[in-house]
């Protein structure tokens, strides 16, 4: 049973892994631009969003209305979206501390999964040791004393790079050790 969980888990991840890989060179190479085009794609996502949530509630019964938040719902949605589109800047230098928080709770999760597979695996350590380095570059990401953006969305882009290399071996690795 926990080796099915564990071949799911692991599946998702090296694709989730490769995905921000290719945003690491992305920060890398061209930081700024990058950025301001994952800022604009989550915006158009939450507002798109919001106008089908809008429009189902005119096209739903009464009914359906008197229990239905879609309209409220599709505004703030809307709204939402067209706020965080002008406040890009904001944003732009808020992202590393986001990034950073998601490597942390990644790898938190996948210190619980070696020491899960502690219980079928020999080799778990390893697995620890590398979910142990992810989350204290994931700590340095959000700590970083840089002033520039660019310099930060560099150094993002580079642990994240880092991190998700380290998340694809691990992957990879267990996936060996399952077979």
């Amino acid at each position: 049973m926990i080796k099915e969980y564990i071949k799911k888990y692991n599946k998702s991840s090296i694709i989730t892994s490769i995905l921000m890989i290719i945003v690491a060179i992305l920060l890398i190479t061209k930081p700024i631009k990058t950025m301001e085009w994952i800022i604009i794609l989550i915006s158009a996502i939450i507002i798109i969003d919001g106008i089908f949530d809008f429009i189902n509630y005119f096209r739903s019964d009464k009914e359906t209305k008197l229990y239905s938040f879609g309209l409220v719902e599709g505004l703030l949605e809307i709204l939402a979206g067209i706020l965080i589109i002008l406040n890009k800047d904001f944003l732009i230098a808020f992202l590393p501390f986001i990034l950073g928080i998601w490597i942390i709770v990644k790898n938190i999760i996948k210190i619980q999964l070696a020491i899960n597979l502690k219980q079928i695996s020999n080799s778990w350590y390893l697995l620890l040791i590398l979910a142990i380095l992810s989350l204290l570059l994931g700590i340095l990401i959000i700590l970083n004393p840089f002033g520039s953006i660019i310099a930060i969305s560099l150094l993002t882009g580079i642990f994240l790079l880092m991190t998700e290399i380290v998340n694809l071996i691990e992957n990879i690795y267990l996936m060996f050790k399952l077979k």
